[in-house]
């Protein structure tokens, strides 16, 4: 009797004439299809979000050493910049008069650098690198004769220090003289 009333509302042309039977099969195969799918048990359940949580905490937990990594790989970077810079400086500057304003020709010349690199004044909050640069004697291996080396070669030690942490970094540069 229903599809007589769904026939009637709907029309013809939206269901083709069938015998009863055949509806009877159809729908409750339908039906049973769905009622046979299954969830996830509790325990599958449990496992997934077990492993997922793992998972996770271990992603989260490597954090803080990939940033600190990442902090010190920009820390060296700075160093790094602040020494090219200063070895351009010193290339093309004549050593006696960088040395100048020094009280005397062999006490260090001292700068001040931001986080950036950028120099700044001694004074100043956003100073993070304290650079310090001393001029010395070159002497070539198995030379007795220090004036020797002078001629042709400037050499400058280098100490940087990190105002937050306070950690030094020393380098020397050998630097060609160039008629300076």
């Amino acid at each position: 009797m229903p599809d007589i009333i769904y026939r009637h509302i709907l029309g013809e042309a939206m269901f083709p004439p069938h015998s009863a039977s055949s509806a009877k099969v159809r729908l409750p195969g339908l039906i049973s299809s769905f009622q046979k799918q299954e969830g996830f048990t509790l325990v599958e359940v449990t496992l997934a979000l077990g492993l997922t949580i793992f998972a996770v905490m271990t992603v989260v937990g490597l954090l803080p050493v990939g940033l600190g990594g990442l902090r010190q790989a920009a820390d060296d970077t700075v160093r790094a910049q602040i020494i090219k810079e200063l070895d351009a400086r010193l290339c093309m500057a004549d050593s006696s008069a960088l040395f100048a304003q020094s009280p005397s020709a062999s006490a260090p010349v001292e700068s001040w650098f931001d986080s950036d690199g950028q120099v700044v004044s001694s004074n100043d909050q956003d100073a993070r690198f304290y650079v310090r640069a001393g001029q010395e004697t070159p002497q070539f291996p198995g030379s007795d004769h220090a004036n020797d080396a002078s001629t042709s070669l400037r050499v400058f030690r280098i100490e940087i220090e990190d105002l937050r942490t306070h950690t030094r970094t020393k380098a020397v540069l050998h630097v060609a003289n160039n008629g300076h």
